[in-house]
């Protein structure tokens, strides 16, 4: 009868010898259901009909995280207002860990992000075949602390640090540029793409992000639109779509950690062997350095980075350098003018016009002003000389390198203007080539003084 009732009713076999004891006494005095679990035949969770069980994953769904306990005691509140029957909490225990109500609930408990690290599909894919094929782009504070005297306490603050907005090849993992910031900027957006662009000398296929303020501004879509290059924004919370979050943690730890004012794995990190040492670097504010000297730090790191050998025993940079791509935007200058220099403004809607002039065309930048001549052929250019002199023009020009400008007129390009070249007042100081150029210079200048005569 024992054997039938373990068939039946799935008795656990006897697990000792004391247990054997026990339930041999309980047999002689109660009989065979002695030996069969309380717990079997117990329909409390039969109870729960689906507006019972609608008002709990509810409870549990709710962002302020309730404990079991309290939903619950919550839940028997709400049977005895609605006269439902009253459950106990193994039966809510239970049907709240069924993985199907997990997956119903989590996302309002815990968000969507959580939600997905768990219950979200995940499909592998294959990295970006070729060097520029893609470009992943965000932006992170660089996890290195510099130190700056705080304006209104007068004291030093050693937990400053510097925002980076990094560009990833999606290929090779190279950190192909950068550009560092106080936050997430337009500008900031611009230039490091600005600064990949020039330094490959080229625009890849397509440009992955997040979706950022800065990114997603009206002017950065419309710039968005004109490189030949696809934009694709990556989805909200889904950080397994871009491998560039993966690259900050590896980053982070396997580079930055080196230096002593590594300032850990940032807000969201749990485990203690990921925070700075607070301590240390509050008894050695030496070891933290001053702006100009970390921005000399990121540069080390990134050279760090991609001369680092990987698992395959490649470094980002043999990785990058060592593959040909044929998909790849080659930039031209002209190409470089159309979409990184920057039409110099009268107003928001309104490009200014310059005049050029006997002394060329001057523009101001930063507080600077740089003169501009067209030349030909390491000389003065004639022929736009005679055409120009004294006509107006807009300037295109590089923020970041003030060595050239474009001329246009009513959207045409004309041409380029260099930045003007000085003589010595003093002749002894001229150099062979200063000698060459201002001989030069003389020539022309007599060729047009006579060309006017002539008429």
């Amino acid at each position: 009868m024992i054997l039938n009732g373990k068939s039946l009713y799935g008795m656990k076999r006897i697990s000792s010898y004391r247990v054997f004891q026990r339930k041999l006494r309980a047999f002689e005095e109660s009989g065979p259901s002695s030996l069969i679990s309380r717990k079997h035949g117990n329909r409390n969770g039969a109870k729960l009909n689906e507006i019972h069980k609608a008002a709990i994953r509810t409870l549990y769904s709710d962002h302020r995280k309730y404990t079991i306990p309290t939903i619950h005691q919550k839940y028997l509140e709400l049977a005895k207002q609605n006269k439902w029957p009253g459950v106990t909490f193994e039966t809510v225990r239970s049907y709240l860990q069924n993985p199907e109500v997990q997956f119903m609930t989590q996302r309002g408990r815990n968000g969507t992000a959580i939600w997905r690290n768990t219950f979200d599909p995940i499909l592998k894919r294959e990295k970006a075949r070729m060097p520029n094929d893609m470009w992943v782009i965000d932006g992170s504070p660089w996890e290195l602390f510099y130190k700056e005297i705080d304006k209104k306490t007068h004291r030093w603050n050693l937990r400053k640090r510097i925002y980076g907005f990094p560009v990833i090849d999606a290929h090779s993992w190279k950190i192909i540029g950068y550009a560092n910031g106080n936050t997430e900027t337009e500008q900031l957006v611009f230039s490091a793409i600005k600064n990949a662009a020039i330094s490959t000398g080229s625009l890849p296929r397509v440009i992955q992000s997040d979706n950022s303020a800065a990114i997603k501004a009206n002017s950065m879509m419309e710039w968005f639109d004109r490189i030949p290059s696809h934009f694709i924004p990556a989805e909200p919370y889904m950080g397994r779509s871009k491998p560039i979050e993966t690259l900050f943690k590896s980053f982070n730890f396997t580079i930055l950690k080196e230096f002593h004012n590594f300032a850990g794995g940032g807000i969201t990190a749990k485990r203690n062997d990921t925070h700075a040492n607070d301590e240390w670097l509050m008894k050695h504010p030496e070891a933290i350095p001053l702006y100009d000297d970390i921005v000399e730090q990121i540069e080390l790191a990134v050279k760090m980075w991609n001369n680092r050998k990987m698992g395959d025993g490649l470094s980002p940079n043999e990785k990058y350098e060592h593959a040909e791509s044929d998909t790849i935007y080659k930039l031209s200058l002209l190409d470089q003018i159309t979409y990184f220099w920057k039409f110099k403004m009268k107003s928001k809607t309104d490009i200014r016009q310059f005049q050029y002039t006997n002394k060329g065309i001057t523009i101001q930048h930063n507080k600077e002003k740089v003169s501009y001549h067209v030349y030909m052929g390491g000389q003065i250019d004639k022929d736009f000389w005679r055409k120009h002199v004294n006509d107006y023009f807009n300037v295109k020009f590089d923020p970041d390198d003030l060595s050239m400008i474009s001329l246009y007129q009513e959207g045409r390009f004309i041409t380029l203007a260099e930045r003007q070249k000085t003589g010595n007042l003093c002749v002894i100081d001229n150099k062979p080539e200063d000698t060459k150029f201002l001989k030069r210079f003389l020539e022309a200048r007599m060729e047009l003084l006579n060309e006017v005569d002539e008429t």
